[in-house]
C-alpha cells in the first residue's frame, strides 16, 4: 500500500513539476506566442533514455559522454540525482528567462527535434529546457532573455538533473552559430 502511495504522489509530483514552466512558442498549440501554455509539452519520444541503475563513467549517450553520475536510489526504487554529459551538441530553440521571476537567468527552451537529442531520465516528463552555467558569456552572445527570440547553439557540458523537486538542468554555451527569425 505504501508503494502505491508513494507512487502516486511520485506521479502527481512529476506533472506538477512539468507545469508552470516558460510558455513553448512553437508546436501549434493555442494561444501560440503568448505566456501561457494551453496544456504542459511533454517530449520524452526519440531521447536517448539513460538508466542510472547501469549507467558509467565514460559511457557514450545519444554522442555525448558520461563525466559524472550522482544517483540515488529512492524507497520507491526511482532514482534521483545529477548526470552530467561532456561534449559539444548543436541545439536549436528559442531565448527566454528563467520561469521563477525572482531568478534572474538566461535559459534556453529546445525545440521537438533538439530535444529527441538530449539524454533524459526515465520517466522525465517535464519540458525540454535548460540555464546557462555561463550566464554572463550566454547574456552577451544571445543578449537579454526577456527578448526571446530563436537560435541555433552549441553547448556543452548538459547537465540533466531530476527529481521530484523544481530542478534546473544547465548547459554551458560554446557558441551561436545563429539567430533565427
Amino acid at each position: 500500500m505504501g508503494r502505491i502511495i508513494a507512487a502516486a504522489l511520485l506521479a502527481g509530483l512529476a506533472v506538477a513539476v512539468s507545469c508552470g514552466r516558460p510558455a513553448a512558442r512553437d508546436e501549434g498549440r493555442a494561444g501560440a506566442g503568448s505566456e501561457t501554455p494551453a496544456e504542459p509539452r511533454r517530449i520524452t519520444f526519440g531521447a536517448p533514455i539513460v538508466d542510472p541503475a547501469r549507467l558509467r563513467l565514460g559511457d557514450h549517450v545519444g554522442g555525448l559522454v558520461v563525466e559524472r553520475i550522482e544517483a540515488n536510489r529512492g524507497l520507491d526504487s526511482t532514482y534521483t540525482g545529477v548526470i552530467v554529459f561532456r561534449g559539444g551538441i548543436e541545439l536549436t530553440g528559442s531565448v527566454l528567462p528563467h520561469f521563477d521571476s525572482d531568478v534572474k537567468t538566461i535559459c534556453f527552451e529546445v525545440d521537438t527535434a533538439s530535444a529527441a537529442r538530449l539524454p533524459r531520465w526515465p520517466d522525465d516528463v517535464r519540458r525540454p529546457w535548460f540555464c546557462f552555467e555561463n550566464d554572463s558569456t550566454a547574456r552577451r552572445a544571445l543578449g537579454p532573455p526577456e527578448a526571446r527570440r530563436r537560435a541555433r547553439i552549441v553547448v556543452d557540458r548538459f547537465t540533466n538533473a531530476w527529481a521530484p523537486t523544481d530542478v534546473v538542468n544547465t548547459a554551458r554555451l560554446v557558441r551561436v552559430l545563429e539567430t533565427l527569425p
